[in-house]
């Protein structure tokens, strides 16, 4: 886990990998890689924006991360 600034607020960027077993279900089994943005709105609220895929397929979930995260807009907070 990594501190960071994120849509100009402070950040945490998690990336990490586990075995997905067949007694956890949606997944398929085997070693799978996670990434998980974090941070606070300046109205307090959290988000964490999460994406993970089989090991195998990790350039092409990151790749499609970046993208998730240049184009995230948080709700409108009111």
């Amino acid at each position: 886990m990594k501190e960071n600034i994120y849509r100009d607020r402070k950040g945490a960027r998690w990336e990490y990998t586990w075995t997905a077993l067949k007694k956890d279900p949606p997944y398929v089994p085997g070693p799978r890689r996670a990434v998980e943005e974090t941070y606070f709105s300046r109205q307090g609220t959290e988000y964490a924006l999460y994406m993970s895929s089989p090991a195998e397929d990790w350039a092409t979930t990151s790749r499609q991360f970046t993208w998730v995260l240049r184009g995230w807009q948080q709700p409108d907070e009111g």
